[in-house]
């Protein structure tokens, strides 16, 4: 697949901002909207920046509502309340959260830590601390020491080498590939179900051989899972597993 990006045409203001991919793989001109919000003209080749400028016009209507919604999803899931509950579906396992807060001690950095037994989590900040980033920090480890032996299993049983793999917190992306066939992985997989998890990860060795979305690509990925469509058209929904803190910045 080839991306390139091309700038808006200066035409009637939108209230919103969008960018162009042009797709080999396209047959017509959509639109895309994801998750967040981000809007996202798909084209085939050869179609002009008047055509794609006319296009979202076009449809200017369907997209203000379409992000409206999106809007008061977002506000009507937003939870002001600290969880008292995580689930990691990519583990099959539950822990119960409980807060202690303890009084900040004269000058000294604010301190607050999380301590996990059995299947619950004691998070202790001062009033200052930020228990959220506590459980994120802690989300981001368990990504660490799970998703690790699993992406080697998934690679050693494909013979689908990679270098290094680091995890990280994206709002838009399951994972990626480089050049140098390292794997970035988002610690958010772990609340998805093992078999979306298990996919990405196929998708992401797949790109050690083709780091493109080429017809020859997709024949690997469909050589190891034959039901990738559907699987893919999945792993696009994932985000509604997430809760909100897991991405938060606050």
């Amino acid at each position: 697949m080839m991306f390139e990006f091309l700038q808006p045409l200066k035409t009637e203001p939108l209230p919103f901002e969008y960018k162009v991919r042009i797709s080999s793989r396209a047959r017509h001109v959509r639109i895309k909207i994801s998750h967040w919000g981000e809007v996202e003209v798909v084209t085939p080749k050869g179609v002009s920046q008047k055509k794609v400028s006319a296009f979202i016009h076009e449809q200017r209507a369907w997209v203000i509502e379409s992000l409206s919604r999106l809007k008061q999803q977002h506000h009507q899931n937003l939870d002001t309340t600290l969880p008292t509950m995580v689930a990691l579906a990519a583990l099959d396992s539950r822990w119960q959260i409980r807060y202690e807060q303890r009084p900040a001690q004269g000058n000294l950095t604010p301190s607050s830590r999380i301590t996990e037994t059995d299947q619950s989590l004691l998070i202790t900040t001062s009033s200052e601390g930020n228990p959220r980033e506590q459980l994120r920090k802690w989300l981001h480890e368990k990504a660490k020491i799970t998703l690790s032996p699993l992406l080697l299993e998934v690679s050693t049983a494909l013979a689908l080498p990679y270098g290094k793999l680091t995890i990280r917190g994206q709002k838009s992306r399951w994972g990626s590939c480089s050049q140098r066939k390292n794997i970035n992985l988002n610690r958010n997989l772990l609340f998805l179900p093992r078999s979306l998890v298990r996919y990405l990860l196929v998708h992401e060795l797949c790109h050690t051989v083709h780091l493109n979305h080429s017809r020859e690509y997709w024949a690997l990925v469909k050589s190891i899972e034959p039901n990738y469509r559907e699987l893919e058209r999945a792993l696009n929904h994932g985000w509604r597993y997430v809760p909100l803190w897991a991405y938060a910045t606050s």
